[in-house]
């Protein structure tokens, strides 16, 4: 009958701890339990297996056969005659038959290392040699920890650099764990096998043996700041120490091919280079790589967790995982096994000299946030930022920025985090474009829009920032001229055939330096002095050809308002507008569900006194619809339009961006006067829409120039229509 049985010494983490758990299914199902499976419980194992505790604790105290775990190839592995012998020779000399799987692989090392051309061999021949002449069990261990390749050895990171960690050589203190474990030489008083496995399976209290546990338990590894009174003596459990190296032979390493590259690596299963990002010291440390454990909430058989190893499929981009990031977004798209529900994450760093330290870092649930493939177009410009020589610290922690903005945005839910990683990428593209030496090797980043857009409406549902970032980002004309963008007016940015290059600075300067507001301000003044150099369709009048972009969102009434008296996030707004600076919009249309100005809406009546002559289609004179806009939009008038365009004049743009009182008073009545030349009766006046203004400058402290910024807005034409008629009244229809 299967029980079920939580081993609370068995947890997620530290990494030994988790390579235990590896190590006891591995152990159990070879020699007592073929039916055992095993889960992960609230950070701790379960088994279900016939064996109860207590035949749990005298299976290992009574029956384990260890591993044959031997590394000849190392020095300080007692195969070498100035090595520590307190391990393998007791081994030699034992005549218990749990250990002549031992004593065999021994007598094959011993002659490896006697043979008299050992001395001649460098480490790739000598690692030939042991791997075709040790058993197959002693094999394991070796593929655990050596991967030979064509051009010499590799050492997988989890057991540092061939089954050492600087001095301390694994195999030989596990030959010397293991003899504690089996009886071999005097206990100290009250420790015994049987108590050291209860506390390694069961969390009882136990006391350790002094002696190193190298990398895989940073807490009781010892060293300076390990005690309260200073340096503590390094204390390891014997049975932590040989079932946790029992486990490390579940993960098997191997070359494996990344990512269709001809270059071949040491690849041991869900092991990725470093990515310094998502924890608290990750700026600040040297990483040797990172482990990406995984964990299962459904019983799995040993044979079933050899194959996930086996595999470790781990996929972004199509291809193998690279980096910590990589894993990462790969989670989170279902780039991996799907009996996977966690991974534990850990980072090997260097510590207290040269000592490697497993720290776990967190853990990352599997789960689908599809929308962060759209990283991937990302990864090609931050690769060759990565590759630039000599990078300046700006850039490198620029880098750093964007790298964090994306792990965040893969393991946390939020289609606005995905739109914080473009806000991150668009100050590092800031920064390249300050530093010359790299516009060569680094062109300003450019994204296929399209991709986008679906992150972009989900997002658009939090807050008008969004919404009103992504109105302004997408204002273009749709031919590819020097200022036909706002992204050509405010980043410094050419288009040459179709690929964005450099320039010397923006044609409006100061895009997050100077207030938001007045940036877009003057891009609304820039663009008229440059309006007249855009390409003309034949047969339009300068007059008409004098509208604001041809294209874009249409912002709603709602986010105009807030707009106007600042009621948003300013600093959030300006940072979602770099981003979505950064997209392609051509082609490009979102949902963002704008609602309609309806009869009760509040919305500045200077604003809707401006606002008719800005945007396409124009509103005509005679109050006709325009070419694009449908006739049953306005009852009662002619589809064919009579009299000229309500278009701006080019000195509105500039009279509002002065921000001075005498400035805005021109504007207000140049748009009343020219209403009237329209043949629209103003119901406002001029003082009335001012009196407005003062008291909306108490909120916004630049009405002038919130208003410029505002105008440049793509608005629907039949809510343009509204707004007229909220400050004028409609002409006589012509007979």
């Amino acid at each position: 009958m299967s029980r079920r049985l939580a081993l609370d010494g068995c947890r997620t983490q530290p990494l030994a701890s988790y390579l235990k758990a590896l190590g006891v299914l591995r152990l159990v199902a070879a020699q007592a339990d073929p039916g055992v499976t095993a889960l992960w419980e609230h950070d701790r194992f379960v088994l279900h297996t016939e064996l109860s505790g207590d035949d749990l604790i005298a299976f290992f105290v009574d029956r384990y056969r260890p591993s044959p775990i031997v590394s000849p190839w190392n020095g300080g592995s007692g195969f070498h005659p100035k090595d520590n012998q307190d391990g393998i020779a007791p081994i030699e000399k034992s005549a218990d038959p749990r250990l002549a799987g031992y004593r065999e692989a021994i007598g094959i090392g011993r002659a490896l290392v006697a043979d008299a051309e050992h001395e001649r061999l460098d480490k790739a021949e000598l690692l030939a040699r042991c791997r075709a002449r040790l058993p197959d069990d002693a094999v394991a261990w070796m593929d655990a920890a050596v991967v030979l390749l064509a051009d010499g050895p590799a050492y997988p990171p989890l057991l540092g650099t061939g089954g050492n960690d600087g001095r301390l050589d694994f195999s030989n203190n596990f030959m010397q764990r293991v003899l504690l474990l089996l009886g071999v030489g005097k206990l100290a008083k009250g420790a015994s096998p049987e108590r050291w496995f209860r506390s390694a399976l069961f969390g009882t209290p136990v006391a350790g043996v002094k002696a190193a546990i190298g990398q895989f338990d940073p807490g009781g590894a010892g060293g300076p700041n390990s005690a309260a009174l200073g340096a503590a003596e390094s204390s390891v459990n014997p049975a932590d120490f040989v079932l946790l190296v029992e486990g490390s032979l579940q993960i098997a390493a191997g070359a494996t091919r990344r990512l269709g590259s001809s270059t071949k690596r040491a690849a041991m299963p869900f092991t990725f280079a470093s990515s310094p990002v998502g924890y608290p010291s990750a700026a600040e440390e040297e990483g040797r790589g990172e482990l990406w454990l995984p964990l299962w909430r459904s019983p799995t058989a040993a044979p079933e967790i050899g194959r996930l190893f086996a595999e470790a499929r781990c996929a972004w981009k199509g291809g193998q995982a690279r980096s910590g990031l990589d894993a990462a977004r790969a989670a989170v798209t279902l780039g991996v096994d799907r009996g996977i529900d966690r991974f534990t994450r850990f980072v090997l760093v260097t510590r207290n000299g040269l000592a490697t330290a497993a720290v776990p870092v967190g853990t990352i649930d599997v789960a689908e946030r599809g929308d962060v493939r759209v990283l991937a177009d990302i990864d090609g410009w931050l690769d060759r930022v990565r590759r630039a020589k000599n990078k300046p610290h700006a850039v490198a922690s620029g880098l750093r920025t964007v790298e964090a903005a994306m792990f965040k945005a893969a393991t946390r839910d939020g289609p606005e985090l995905i739109l914080d990683v473009l806000a991150a990428a668009a100050r590092l593209d800031a920064v390249i474009a300050t530093a010359t030496a790299f516009h060569e090797s680094v062109l300003p980043l450019d994204l296929p829009g399209r991709r986008w857009m679906r992150v972009i409406e989900k997002a658009s549902t939090s807050g008008p920032e969004v919404r009103l970032a992504a109105c302004f980002a997408s204002l273009l004309d749709g031919d590819p001229g020097p200022h036909s963008s706002l992204r050509m007016l405010l980043r410094p940015v050419l288009s040459d055939g179709g690929r964005l290059g450099w320039t010397s600075a923006a044609s409006v300067p100061g895009f997050g330096q100077r207030p938001v507001v007045e940036v877009l301000a003057s891009a609304h003044t820039r663009r008229f002095v440059v309006v007249d150099q855009l390409p003309r369709p034949d047969g339009e009048s300068a007059e008409a050809s004098a509208a604001p972009f041809r294209r874009g969102l249409w912002a709603s009434p709602s986010d105009v308002q807030a707009l106007l008296h600042q009621e948003l996030d300013v600093e959030r707004f300006s940072s979602l507008l770099s981003g979505l600076l950064l997209l392609d919009w051509a082609g490009c249309s979102a949902n963002l569900r704008p609602p309609r100005l309806a009869d009760g809406d509040p919305l500045a009546p200077l604003f809707c006194a401006f606002a008719p002559f800005f945007g396409a289609p124009p509103i005509f004179s005679a109050g006709a619809a325009g070419p694009s806009e449908p006739a049953e939009s306005v009852p009662g008038v002619p589809r064919s339009g009579q009299g000229s365009p309500l278009t701006p004049q080019p000195t509105w743009a500039a009279l509002l961006g002065r921000e001075t009182p005498d400035s805005l008073t021109s504007a207000t009545s140049a748009v009343l006067k020219r209403l009237r030349i329209a043949r629209w009766h103003p119901a406002v006046t001029a003082e009335g829409l001012l009196a407005g203004a003062t008291r909306a400058q108490r909120v916004s402290g630049s009405p002038a120039r919130t208003l410029s910024a505002a105008l440049l807005l793509h608005l629907n034409p039949q809510d343009r229509r509204r707004m007229l008629e909220r400050v004028a009244v409609r002409p006589s229809e012509p007979t």
